[in-house]
């Protein structure tokens, strides 16, 4: 029996074996969902690098400009490559372990198959075993041996075997019968296991290969950046060494304009020396003129003060009568213009009187012309054509010969015989015919009336083309005048050139002056619009560089807005108010007119967790104008709800060009004033994450 106990002690220990032996498979299985899980962790951290490096592609606005966020990039990029070599050792140690631990559970298995079997086997002599193990027959060879001796012969009924050896060959037949029903059994069971492990495995490294091509086109989208830094960088440089190129330049201009002062100095001096000498120059000029002068109107006074003074009576003479008559003539053809205007106006007014009146005649004939139509037809419901020409044919030879036909003299009032029908017939068609003859009357009148109006419009180009003979005469006095003008003009030119001559220099050097200013704003403006956009790149990147794994940044820039003019005024000062979530409110700055260009970036950091995706889902973006007075801002308008779903559901931004503008006054009623172009983006797209997280958020309703 203490062989027995032996086995049922090994059995035991195999059994405990086994059992460790699967929890450590469980734990294996535990870790490789771990690493499924860091591997999908990966997966979405690469995919916002993608998104990130397209970004970056997309826009100048995310591109690193100092060496120290280049580094960190780096270093993001050489962190994100260790993990990923470090998961991919960790994923190779698991696979041989959980191959050995596979290997290590069927051996065990087997093996404790097999001690089951040997402890189901009794040791009797009469057992016939499942497996085909007979036992011994009793005979005088089994002996028990101890020490290579033999003890005597065993009792046919013993316990123990003769001949150990038969007995191992026949373990050892049963054993490996036992084996290969196992090894099928174990592949018969674990196929789907292994071929559900084979696919996983095949998948896992079919995305492994994908990542791994990811990080190097990140890799090369990374050089590829640093080389365009790299040329932003000698574009700076450039723009420095022009800038010290206008800087020499300025300095070079300041210089000349130093130089051109002292001579400016220099020349005023000789120009006031000479000027004093020029003049007592023309002063003596002027004496010895005057002296000589005097001398000959002393000499021939009385004959040149005569002939002098005709002259110029006789021209002042002729200048005075033309300058009287032709305003003499201004003043008939203004007031002939008037006339003509004031009769031209009476002319209208009776052209429009004529057609009304004539509107009126028509409108009045043709509803009497509807009405005797309608009343005839209904006399007529019951005659036929034919017996109305012969009625027609009689009431002509009537007409023409009144005593011929007495016979159609009305007899009496009764219409039951023919013959007061037929004078009821005749009367209506001569009532008719009087109708016609009314109506061609009045289409006579209506043809003298537009012959009136044909004249009356002659008269009136006729008169038109008396004003514009008028207008011709007054344009070509208006040109002689201004012949005038121009001579007097010409004298005033003569007169002014000098000033300007002696004002050249100085105008040259204001200009000089004013082309320094300009180079020194420009060059000033240049610096700020490049320290402007690096502050803004560096605050950007300074904002993401400090993004956690599950942080994201939320964007919302508003560009310029119209308002509609008719409506409102346009000294109008507005500014753009965002509400976003459960932040503080964010403000433009405040802006001028009816077409203010804001140009303004409300930025948020968000945290991406199911509950920001069911805001985003369910909730919208507000976006206010308010109208700033002296001491208050009232609320202007109030633009429409901006949905923010569709962030979940593309990479690309929201961009809404013509947002309509609703008034929030009572006396508009919630009128559309204007429109405003608004761009809602996220830093980072949130279409993996959300994919990832199942998408389920639309079913439930958002408490606020």
């Amino acid at each position: 029996m203490g062989e027995v106990e032996l086995w049922k002690a090994r059995y035991h220990s195999l059994q405990n074996e086994h059992d460790n032996l699967a929890k450590k498979c469980s734990a294996q299985e535990l870790s490789l969902r771990e690493m499924k899980t860091n591997y999908s962790k990966l997966g979405c951290a690469s995919n916002r690098n993608k998104c990130a490096k397209e970004s970056l592609n997309c826009g100048d606005m995310l591109i690193p400009r100092s060496v120290r966020e280049q580094k960190e990039t780096i270093e993001l990029l050489d962190d994100t490559q260790r993990r990923y070599s470090k998961l991919q050792k960790d994923y190779r140690i698991l696979q041989a372990k959980h191959k050995t631990v596979s290997g290590t559970l069927e051996k065990k298995t087997r093996d404790v198959e097999t001690l089951k079997r040997r402890l189901a086997i009794p040791i009797m002599p009469h057992y016939r075993n499942k497996l085909g193990v007979r036992p011994l027959p009793k005979s005088s060879s089994t002996r028990r041996k101890k020490n290579n001796q033999s003890s005597g012969v065993l009792h046919s009924s013993g316990s123990k075997y003769a001949d150990q050896g038969i007995i191992n060959l026949r373990l050892n037949e049963a054993l490996s019968e036992l084996n290969t029903l196992r090894e099928e059994n174990t592949l018969l069971r674990n196929s789907a296991l292994v071929d559900g492990d084979k696919e996983a495995v095949s998948k896992l490294e079919s995305e492994l290969k994908t990542t791994l091509m990811q990080l190097n086109i990140m890799k090369a989208k990374y050089e590829s950046l640093v080389e365009k830094d790299k040329t932003r960088t000698d574009c700076e440089k450039y723009a420095l060494d022009q800038v010290e190129e206008y800087n020499n330049m300025l300095r070079d201009l300041r210089l000349q304009l130093r130089k051109s002062q002292m001579a400016k100095v220099r020349a005023d001096e000789l120009a006031m020396y000479s000027g004093e000498q020029k003049e007592q120059i023309e002063e003596l000029l002027e004496q010895n003129q005057f002296l000589e002068d005097q001398v000959s109107r002393l000499c021939e006074a009385p004959l040149i003060k005569a002939v002098c003074e005709k002259d110029f009576t006789a021209e002042t003479g002729k200048y005075q009568k033309n300058i009287d008559e032709m305003a003499f003539q201004l003043e008939e053809k203004e007031c002939a213009l008037t006339s003509l205007e004031a009769k031209l106006e009476l002319v209208c007014r009776e052209r429009d009187l004529f057609a009304d009146a004539a509107r009126k005649t028509e409108q009045r004939v043709k509803e009497t012309l509807n009405e005797k139509n309608k009343e005839l037809l209904v006399l007529l419901k019951g005659v036929s054509n034919e017996e109305l020409e012969e009625a027609l044919s009689i009431m002509r030879r009537k007409n023409e010969n009144p005593t011929a036909h007495p016979f159609l003299e009305p007899t009496s009032q009764d219409l039951k015989t023919t013959t007061a029908l037929q004078y009821r017939l005749e009367s209506l068609q001569s009532a008719f015919l009087e109708k016609n003859n009314d109506y061609e009357r009045s289409e006579r009148m209506l043809q003298a009336q537009l012959k009136i109006n044909e004249d009356l419009n002659s008269k009136i180009e006729v008169q038109v083309g008396k004003k514009e003979s008028l207008q011709r005469d007054i344009e070509q006095a208006r040109a002689v005048a201004k012949d005038q003008l121009q001579i007097i003009e010409d004298l005033k030119f003569k007169i002014e050139k000098e000033v300007q001559e002696k004002e050249a220099l100085d105008r040259r050097n204001e200009n000089r002056l004013q082309k320094i200013e300009i180079l020194e704003a420009q060059i000033r403006q240049q610096n700020m619009v490049l320290a402007d956009s690096s502050n803004n790149c560096d605050s950007l990147l300074k904002d993401l560089s400090n993004i956690g794994p599950n942080e994201n940044m939320l964007e919302a820039t508003i560009m310029n807005a119209t308002f509609h003019a008719a409506t409102q005024p346009t000294d109008l000062m507005t500014f753009a108010l965002v509400d976003f979530f459960d932040f503080e409110p964010q403000t433009s700055y405040i802006r001028k007119g009816s077409n203010p260009n804001y140009d303004f970036t409300a930025r948020y950091r968000v945290r991406t967790n199911d509950y920001f995706f069911h805001f985003l889902e369910q909730k919208c973006l507000c976006l206010e104008i308010y109208q700033t007075g002296k001491e208050t801002s009232i609320l202007f308008a109030r633009a429409e709800e901006i949905s923010l779903s569709q962030l979940l559901e593309t990479q690309g931004p929201i961009i809404l060009p013509r947002l309509a503008l609703t008034s929030t006054k009572e006396q508009l009623n919630k009128a559309t004033i204007g429109y405003i172009t608004i761009k809602v983006e996220m830093a980072l797209p949130l279409i993996e994450q959300y994919k990832l997280s199942g998408g389920k958020y639309s079913e439930a309703k958002f408490d606020d």
